[in-house]
């Protein structure tokens, strides 16, 4: 017995629309693929007569289920022939400055490596992921001290404090010193009370900073949800894909959940890089002062529409600027992990 690998793809993300859309230009075959598919979905809501009656409503919902699975293994098929298809046109960044060091690189190594992404069809990048679900974080952050809160009333209740409350309560009965008994008294509300724990440690946010946080998060974000993968070749690059959430295989409660945190096996994204997120703050208060003075030479009230667009656009791009990291924007086809399994083989012997 002797052993080969094969490489599967575990799909976490895939943009089905522009899946069809790349693939049927290229292959005119999957429209019968797509035709059966939506018959399927037809079948299943006319399927469904009436819904009170039970074995008409099992038909519809395994004709439902038949479409998704039917779905699930159409969007797979076409990815992987899509992909190999447009092998030579789909980017590994990994390729672009490969066996330089950080310490080595330069400007021009910079340049060209985001004229590489730039100019790409698409980009491959694999490495670390991290979640950012913006409609989870406004949540999240509005009930951020309440959540410290709770957290510090559970410190109360930790057999240490109640050792802590017991002793003190102890002392107090046989304290003689009036002043003394008051100290104890204060010190016994203050490890029994949730409030004094929270601010004794510091675990409550200051409200007009929470406040301004919100603003952000709902006018800039809102529900939005991405997904970073950061290279771990040089320049260290975190590509930041704008997941639209439709196309999620997993739903990105359960998907916080199952890879809480940074995730440390490698995931996979390809896609379209949109925009470098190079902008700087030097570079923004030019672009402000530009736009201030375009706003002073206003002649309509279009020019004034166009100056507050052009300030949240500047906005946006500085909030989204990556610090010492280098943050381009995709837009996502596909974002998947790629496990490798063993398939075991038979080696025939010579007779």
């Amino acid at each position: 017995m002797t052993e080969s690998t094969k490489k599967i793809k575990d799909f976490i993300y895939v943009d089905q629309a522009r899946l069809y859309s790349f693939y049927s230009q290229l292959n005119k075959g999957v429209a019968q693929q797509i035709f059966q598919s939506v018959v399927h979905g037809e079948a299943a809501t006319s399927t469904q007569a009436n819904p009170e009656v039970k074995d008409e409503t099992i038909e519809s919902e395994r004709n439902r289920s038949l479409q998704t699975t039917e779905n699930t293994i159409l969007y797979d098929y076409m990815y992987e022939q899509l992909e190999a298809q447009l092998s030579e046109s789909i980017l590994d960044v990994s390729t672009i400055l490969a066996n330089k060091n950080v310490d080595d690189l330069t400007t021009q190594d910079i340049q060209l490596f985001f004229d590489s992404i730039t100019n790409a069809l698409m980009v491959k990048v694999t490495g670390n992921a991290e979640f950012e679900d913006y409609g989870s974080m406004d949540a999240f952050v509005a009930n951020a001290n309440k959540l410290m809160k709770a957290f510090a009333h559970f410190m109360t209740l930790t057999p240490e404090n109640v050792a802590k409350v017991n002793e003190l309560k102890q002392g107090l009965e046989s304290e003689g010193n009036v002043k003394k008994k008051n100290q104890i008294r204060e010190e016994i509300k203050k490890l029994q009370s949730a409030d004094a724990i929270a601010n004794d440690n510091q675990l409550l946010g200051d409200a007009k900073l929470i406040e301004n946080l919100r603003v952000l998060l709902e006018v800039l974000y809102g529900d939005s949800f991405h997904i970073a993968i950061t290279t771990t070749y040089p320049p260290f690059a975190a590509f930041r894909g704008i997941v639209n959430r439709d196309w999620l295989r997993i739903k990105p409660g359960i998907l916080r959940s199952l890879y809480p945190g940074l995730i440390e096996s490698p995931w996979t994204m390809v896609g379209q890089v949109t925009s470098k997120s190079l902008q700087s703050l030097d570079t923004l208060q030019e672009l402000n002062a530009l736009f201030d003075k375009q706003l002073a030479s206003a002649k309509s009230m279009r020019d004034a529409m166009r100056y507050i667009f052009n300030r949240v656009r500047s906005l946006e791009g500085f909030l989204n600027q990556g610090g010492i990291r280098f943050e381009p924007v995709v837009f996502p086809l596909a974002i998947y992990r790629e496990l490798t399994l063993p398939i075991p083989s038979v080696i025939k012997k010579e007779p």
